[in-house]
């Protein structure tokens, strides 16, 4: 039997005695079907058309247990997430409101996290300021 795939989504992945295995649900544009894929397993992208066989129906939907790709889907490309600078207002007011909690004492600085925020955000009011500290020894 012949369908072409709509989407994919991974509903679970593991390990087992034969290597990595992965829990799929197939869509179409009128049934839904899972499967499992192994390591080795050929990957199955929307628009791929696919000849499945071992077909079961239960209670819990179709699934299948082999399949050829008749005919390859498009390669599922992650879109590249722009990330803008944060604009200079907004900085500000992070190092604004880390000196309040610091004021506050609402940050631990008796830990590790706390010392390295205070020390950043010191650094950061001397380098805002202009303050130079000369080491004056000997």
């Amino acid at each position: 039997m012949n369908i072409v795939v709509k989407s994919v989504k991974v509903l679970k992945t593991g390990t087992n005695d034969y290597g990595k295995w992965t829990f799929v649900k197939v869509t179409t544009d009128d049934e839904e079907y899972t499967t499992f894929l192994g390591e080795n397993s050929e990957p199955i992208t929307p628009g791929s058309t696919l000849n499945i066989s071992d077909l079961n129906e239960d209670e819990k939907g179709k699934s299948f247990k082999k399949y050829e790709i008749i005919s390859p889907g498009e390669p599922v490309e992650k879109p590249s997430k722009q990330v803008s600078e944060p604009a200079p207002q907004e900085i500000g007011m992070w190092w604004k409101e880390l000196g309040e909690m610091l004021r506050a004492k609402d940050i631990d600085v008796t830990k590790p996290a706390g010392k390295l925020m205070r020390t950043a955000y010191y650094a950061q009011m001397m380098s805002v300021l202009d303050i130079k500290i000369e080491n004056k020894e000997g």
